[in-house]
């Protein structure tokens, strides 16, 4: 599997792919990982790290070569790849060449620039099989590269979801939860995310709860963007009477700190969907998100108004939501709904699907 973002360096893609590689290396597959030379990213036997240089594709093929690689995963965009790299296409094209069959995961195309979705078209043309994470995705996909043949895109192309980077929480139980006080963000900080709309939701709630939330920001911050943080920390220290940062832990404490949350306000600059992991972080363990609404939003209506509920900016619609929420009664039966619903995005039943593909995909 290649990707440029890993742990321990705060990413939500470097995330998904070690949680895919554990669950296939469970599932007795042997998974190797390319990923980038850096000082946050623990390596270990089974580990290539290469610069993304254009000198690190003679490296990334004598890899494959000298391990008997049969299938490869390109998961793409990362950060660590870089801003205007064209080195992931330079190797889905070199890979193709030496007869390897390869597996393109497309976590993002809808919100890229042109340039940047023209250029994915040639993992289309280089791979056997494209995962898109969200059938909305996958529609984008089809409006923009309409001449290379919608049903020839769809043949190439497997829908299969992303799940919680972090595990569901056991406790403390749902009914202490909806006592709690707290309020949390989660996610790793950076640019053209939308984020900062959150801290405005909870300036509102701050006002029409003066001194009883605390606001806590859980997640990573990213070596590429410190500025960018250090602005969104003055922003919500400024604005909000109580807050608390949670930043660059292990995920397991990461958790638990999600795991004492009443509630999570998570904002995203197109709008919540299913491919958006720091909301599904929330929902597997039964906790409630005020969000914003988006073009990819629809395939939530199962638990709209039922644990997920939209931000309209009208501070009246907030105070209904939070009444509701602080009602036990109420709190319980939006947890249980949110859980039943987000049953389907568990890693194992992910793991399968990406076995699946290789079965179908054949051997080279």
């Amino acid at each position: 599997i290649i990707c440029a973002d890993y742990p321990e360096l705060p990413s939500g893609i470097g995330d998904y792919t070690h949680k895919l590689v554990s669950e296939l290396r469970a599932g007795n597959v042997e998974v190797h990982v390319i990923t980038t030379s850096h000082h946050q990213i623990r390596a270990d036997v089974h580990t290539l790290q290469v610069d993304w240089g254009v000198a690190s594709l003679g490296r990334i093929t004598r890899y494959c070569r000298e391990h008997a690689i049969q299938f490869i995963n390109i998961q793409y965009p990362a950060p660590l790849y870089g801003k205007y790299s064209l080195v992931p296409q330079l190797i889905a094209i070199a890979l193709r060449l030496r007869g390897y069959r390869l597996i393109t995961t497309l976590h993002e195309f809808s919100n890229n620039n042109i340039l940047r979705r023209l250029s994915m078209s040639v993992f289309f043309v280089a791979s056997a099989a494209v995962v898109m994470t969200t059938r909305y995705e996958l529609h984008a996909v089809l409006r923009q590269f309409s001449l290379f043949g919608a049903r020839r895109i769809r043949r190439k192309t497997r829908i299969i979801p992303i799940g919680s980077n972090l595990d569901p929480c056991h406790s403390p139980a749902v009914e202490v939860r909806a006592e709690s006080e707290i309020i949390s963000y989660f996610g790793v900080f950076y640019p053209s995310k939308g984020a900062e709309r959150s801290i405005e939701i909870m300036q509102d709630i701050d006002q029409l709860y003066p001194g009883k939330y605390t606001f806590r920001f859980i997640g990573g911050t990213h070596p590429y963007y410190q500025d960018y943080f250090d602005n969104f920390k003055q922003q919500a220290e400024q604005g909000l009477e109580r807050t608390e940062f949670v930043l660059n832990k292990p995920h397991t404490v990461l958790a638990e700190y999600i795991c004492t949350s009443h509630l999570a306000v998570l904002t995203y600059n197109d709008g919540v969907s299913t491919r958006r992991g720091s909301f599904l972080a929330f929902i597997t363990s039964g906790i409630p998100v005020i969000t914003n609404q988006g073009k990819f939003s629809s395939e939530l209506s199962e638990i709209k108004g039922r644990g997920m509920y939209y931000s309209n900016g009208h501070r009246g619609t907030l105070e209904k939501i939070m009444e509701k929420l602080r009602s036990p009664e109420n709190y319980i039966e939006n947890a249980n709904v949110l859980r039943t619903f987000s049953a389907r995005f568990d890693f194992a039943t992910i793991a399968r699907m990406y076995r699946s593909t290789l079965n179908e995909i054949g051997t080279p």
